[in-house]
């Protein structure tokens, strides 16, 4: 999976870490303010796309060359699912002055889950939280079949959301050991917006 002799992902997202960074000037985000609160989340949203950004070109060198063109074109559904997603919420005339950070907002929170889940699949991580979930619900009596196979299926009436995870998973499937409707239940669980 990996390419080279054993430097993972989060290692190399430390040692990278003392590098450059996105430089902002600080600001009072526990003010009330809509200004500094709009700055605040702009501010949230361009270290998590840093730090997407370094991990995407991590990645891309990390991976086999196989699988170079489907980590491209899966992060380009996941950038057509997130801007379809976040960019209406912008909107001052529908949602009001608190629109823009809500954008923001949701920009950042996505491109922190996908971030993490490039970690997940070039690392064939660990989903732990996923099977604590599935076997927690076991315990209270749930069938852990039944529980991912709605998970996997769950609606949506969002289809570049589809479209992605299809995408991904599949990607996910031929790197890792996760089957892709595993992958998909795991996408729906931890969805964020």
């Amino acid at each position: 999976l990996l390419v080279g002799v054993g430097v993972t992902l989060t290692t190399a997202s430390l040692l990278l870490s003392a590098g450059s960074r996105v430089h902002t000037h600080e600001v009072d985000c526990d003010s009330a303010s809509q200004v500094e609160l709009l700055q605040c989340a702009e501010q949230d949203y361009l270290e998590a796309d840093f730090e997407l950004n370094r991990t995407y070109r991590f990645a891309l060198g990390a991976i086999s060359d196989s699988h170079r063109g489907d980590l491209r074109s899966v992060q380009r559904k996941w950038i057509r699912f997130r801007d379809n997603a976040c960019d209406p919420l912008g909107d001052v005339e529908k949602y009001g002055r608190e629109g823009p950070i809500e954008r923001l907002a949701c920009k950042s929170s996505l491109t922190k889950d996908r971030t993490d889940e490039i970690v997940l699949t070039v690392e064939a991580g660990s989903h732990e939280y996923y099977f604590k979930v599935i076997n927690s619900l076991a315990r209270a009596g749930f069938s852990p079949t039944d529980v991912k196979e709605r998970l996997a299926s769950a609606s949506s009436e969002d289809k570049l959301w589809w479209v992605y995870v299809d995408g991904n998973c599949a990607l996910v499937a031929s790197v890792s050991f996760e089957a892709p409707d595993d992958c998909k239940a795991r996408m729906n669980l931890v969805r964020s917006y």
